[in-house]
């Protein structure tokens, strides 16, 4: 995940720390992808998310890690 003030969100340094992780053979989460653009007016003062629409993706990328990590380490008790 990433948050920038420009209009992509952070898009290329995502992008180059997924290369990064094929040559360490590491195992990224693919999506859902969270690409915060124009973060101004997206986190209220305390730096809390205002924005649903992106606190949903979060939560469902949160979700994912979770999914992914019991996957990768099947005996992960819960």
């Amino acid at each position: 995940m990433s948050a920038s003030s420009g209009p992509r969100g952070g898009a290329r340094a995502q992008l180059h720390l997924r290369q990064i992780m094929v040559d360490l053979n590491m195992h990224p989460i693919n999506r859902p992808q969270l690409l915060v653009a124009n973060e101004v007016g997206k986190f209220d003062a305390k730096m809390k998310l205002a924005d649903p629409q992106i606190r949903e993706t979060l939560r469902n990328l949160l979700i994912r890690l979770e999914e992914w990590t019991r996957r990768l380490q099947p005996d992960l008790r819960r």
